[in-house]
């Protein structure tokens, strides 16, 4: 008598199922900004966009980001001035680093220094190093 109430005792007390502890899920990977990004809005106004930089209407006409492997990038963006139409490209190349969502992009020249932020296909720059725009880019 007294193993058989040992025995239920044990079944009671161990709550008679058997459950494999739970493994928490490791988070997904930060997304790969490798890529090519246009540039869709500066400052939540869509292209074109017409700015003031040093006195001279110019209208902002496209922007390409590239993202490569090596952590490489190269940017060019269009303009022409607002009122004789002549344009322009201006570029530049740099390095790049990623912490999570995080994209960090350093120019070679003037090291000017970008924080931008990928979720999906859109990297957004919440303030320009050069000029203090929000810029979003689409790839």
């Amino acid at each position: 008598m007294k193993k058989i109430a040992g025995l239920a005792l044990l079944a009671v007390a161990c709550g008679g199922e058997t459950t494999a502890p739970t493994v928490p899920t490791p988070p997904p990977p930060p997304p790969n900004p490798v890529g090519t990004y246009n540039l869709t809005t500066i400052n939540a106004v869509r292209l074109p966009v017409t700015v003031t930089l040093d006195g001279v209407a110019v209208t902002i006409t496209s922007s390409v980001l590239n993202i490569r492997n090596g952590n490489t990038f190269s940017a060019n963006m269009s303009a022409h001035n607002a009122i004789t139409g002549v344009g322009v490209t201006v570029g530049g190349t740099g390095t790049w680093t990623q912490v999570e969502t995080t994209v960090t992009m350093r120019f070679d020249s003037g090291g000017c220094t970008d924080l931008a932020v990928i979720e999906g296909r859109t990297l957004r720059i919440a303030r320009d190093c050069a000029y203090g725009w929000e810029m979003v880019y689409q790839r």
